[in-house]
């Protein structure tokens, strides 16, 4: 399975609010009147995910987590591999310092990559930490 989109979320904690448990999306648009799914790129769908609950159920069906991190560190992680001799003008650099800032969207943002027998090493998770240890499995 391929991280298709960063969602705003928490590894399980014992404070998880039960009425966060059920991940309604939520689009945000700067358009008053948009289209959630025509809207392709004008518009962000996000939903709260309770991240470990997920890697368990996939575990019990045989998936083990591949990778899990921030925005930041995903984002990063991928521009080092594949764009290492980029050379973002003015507007590309703004952009990136908001996605990438931990004050920002860098840390509010995750992704998670599943899978079975997956062995190779995706580059948004080049600086990421253990997945099983990050989420608490």
């Amino acid at each position: 399975m391929r991280p298709a989109e960063l969602n705003s979320a928490v590894p399980a904690l014992p404070s998880y609010l039960r009425a966060r448990s059920l991940a309604a999306p939520i689009c945000y648009s700067i358009i008053s009147d948009f289209s959630r799914l025509a809207s392709n790129g004008l518009a962000d769908i996000s939903a709260h995910v309770e991240w470990t609950t997920l890697a368990e159920v996939a575990q019990s069906s045989g998936a083990t987590p591949i990778g899990f991190t921030d925005q930041h560190h995903f984002l990063t992680g991928i521009i080092s591999k594949s764009f290492p001799e980029a050379d973002f003008d003015a507007c590309e650099k703004r952009a990136l310092q908001t996605l990438l800032h931990p004050e920002m969207l860098g840390r509010n943002f995750q992704a998670l990559a599943l899978g079975k027998d997956f062995r190779e090493m995706l580059s948004g998770f080049h600086f990421a930490r253990d997945p099983a240890a990050a989420l608490g499995l």
